[in-house]
């Protein structure tokens, strides 16, 4: 290796450094999006258990589908608009939009097995709880490795507190308060965290 190369090559790693530590993260609109819908539906989910709504349980999964079709219609628009903006395309958004995209696959893969094994093998019906049990444990994935590569407090505190919601959530998964401790969870660490990306945007812009 001549020292050009070497140059050449720090040259290179610096700029995957700076990139990833100075750009802010663009998916606080979608993340955001995604934490609002989310919180009523599951308050919802175990209002319906409780039977303190007007749907019968076992049409609960229309309003999970409704979550999901109007989520998958508006990630389909903010998604194009976070795709125009500078910065879209650094390093540090590229690995977030990876990681957001990889986690929805996961849970939705794993919350239509949950749904066909409970439906066909006759599982108790908390076993739909484990589906926010697995949600809270990827995003503590998510943000220790996004917090790794920034360094930012709040996505290490992200990390902290999701860890902590998938233990309790497991630990209430087959009480009809997983839901609501859910939904609390949810506005911890999407809601808050979402508005923090937004307003950091914001400034990086001014």
């Amino acid at each position: 290796m001549t020292k050009s190369d070497l140059i050449a090559d720090l040259n290179y790693a610096s700029a995957i450094a700076k990139d990833g530590a100075h750009g802010p993260l663009l998916g606080g609109s979608i993340g955001l999006m995604w934490g609002v819908l989310i919180i009523p539906t599951l308050i919802f989910h175990g209002l319906t258990m409780m039977g303190k709504t007007p749907i019968p349980l076992e049409n609960i999964g229309l309003v999970w589908a409704a979550y999901g079709l109007i989520g998958g219609i508006l990630n389909g628009i903010l998604g194009r608009r976070v795709g125009r903006k500078a910065g879209a395309g650094s390093t540090l958004n590229k690995v977030s939009g990876a990681m957001g995209i990889s986690m929805g696959v996961i849970i939705f893969s794993y919350a239509i097995a949950t749904v066909y094994v409970t439906a066909t093998q006759g599982l108790p019906i908390f076993t739909y709880a484990t589906i926010m049990v697995l949600a809270f444990a990827l995003g503590c994935m998510n943000f220790a490795t996004l917090a790794k590569i920034t360094g930012q407090r709040y996505l290490k505190i992200g990390a902290l507190i999701s860890g902590i919601f998938m233990v309790i959530c497991m630990m209430n998964v087959t009480t009809i308060s997983v839901y609501f401790i859910a939904a609390f969870g949810v506005l911890c660490t999407q809601v808050i965290p979402g508005i923090i990306e937004m307003n950091n945007e914001r400034r990086h812009a001014a």
